[in-house]
């Protein structure tokens, strides 16, 4: 049996709202998603497993209208889907009165409730969220039914303190031959062929680093094996920019267009501006941002202080008493250097002069 495990897909997302690549990024995510169901067909897979969070929020009956074309596209493949935080069950949900295509099947009850396929021999468990929080360990007394000759697989969402916290070692013994988990956005191995999450198949906001995909999961003889298939069309980069005490700041911004050249400019881009720079060089993180798909700009820098030079200058004025209180503290080299570096430019902010 061949299975793919999604989570955290959010239809009608716009990630980095206001930027003008954000609207292109919200249609990629609909578009990664149908792509991933016309390669569960190719390969003719036997399910695909949705684990909540579906949707970004709230859905349109005539986005679920759009969304079944592409479930029914993908017959004889088994769509079997839960509601997760952000997409969870309201009382007049269209989730509850849509009429879904024959291979789509959904848990929408708030407690679990199990779908047997004699076929495949698989029995599959689950439940929605009906609230965007839930603190009860829902999962954590789950058991499958005693058909030894079943493959038991539960669907699953959360796993922090406010969605359904997990004691991770009863869900390890709990009897399920595969738990495949939503709602942490990064794909982690939590048992090896036992219990994972998937991670969103597209990253949905800047703090959604490293690779993305979905997990193709096989079943022989009740043993699972797993394979992370990275997906996503854009990433999320951080680009570390080096800065020295000669560097000017035309040259810090050639330098930064350089590093997004040679990555190919396809991603999206947070910049970490890290090194030692002249006193004089003021960076102006806001210049980076006319830059190409540039979402988030950090400056780490330090400025490169002669503090020899500072001292011998100012000894007889609040710089130089400054650096004569320090040298008599009882530090290590490399805590004096610390507590010199942020006192200097505190007094430097302060408009004291040298």
């Amino acid at each position: 049996m061949l299975f793919y495990h999604l989570a955290d897909i959010h239809l009608g997302a716009c990630p980095d709202r206001g930027h003008p690549w954000s609207q292109q990024r919200a249609q990629q995510i609909y578009d990664s998603f149908y792509k991933v169901l016309e390669r569960a067909h190719e390969e003719q897979a036997d399910f695909v497993f949705i684990c909540g969070d579906l949707f970004h929020r709230q859905p349109l009956k005539r986005e679920l209208k759009e969304l079944d074309y592409y479930f029914a596209k993908a017959a004889p493949v088994k769509i079997v889907i839960i509601a997760g935080n952000h997409d969870y069950i309201r009382p007049k949900s269209p989730y509850l009165t849509w009429k879904w295509s024959d291979n789509v099947f959904w848990f929408t009850e708030p407690s679990c409730q199990m779908k047997i396929f004699e076929k495949q021999k698989l029995c599959v468990y689950g439940l929605s969220y009906h609230h965007y929080e839930i603190r009860a360990a829902l999962y954590d007394d789950l058991m499958p039914e005693k058909r030894p000759e079943m493959t038991h697989i539960l669907l699953a969402h959360g796993g922090d303190a406010r969605h359904i916290p997990v004691d991770w070692n009863r869900l390890k013994t709990s009897g399920f031959d595969y738990i495949a988990f939503g709602h942490i956005h990064k794909p982690q191995i939590i048992e090896p062929g036992k219990l994972a999450y998937a991670g969103a198949l597209e990253p949905v906001d800047k703090n959604d680093d490293g690779p993305h995909g979905y997990i193709r999961g096989t079943v022989i003889d009740h043993k699972v094996s797993l394979d992370f298939i990275p997906w996503a069309r854009v990433s999320y980069i951080t680009l570390k920019i080096k800065v020295h005490p000669k560097m000017t700041f035309g040259e810090l911004k050639d330098q930064a267009a350089a590093q997004i050249q040679a990555d190919g400019g396809r991603n999206i881009y947070r910049l970490m501006i890290e090194g030692s720079r002249d006193l004089d060089l003021t960076i102006d993180t806001d210049a980076f941002y006319n830059m190409e798909n540039v979402v988030d700009v950090r400056d780490c820098t330090e400025v490169d202080y002669d503090f020899a030079g500072i001292h011998w200058n100012n000894k007889e004025n609040i710089f130089g008493k400054y650096m004569d209180a320090v040298e008599q503290m009882n530090l290590d080299e490399s805590m004096k250097k610390q507590v010199l570096y942020y006192g200097i430019s505190a007094l430097y902010q302060t408009g004291e002069k040298q």
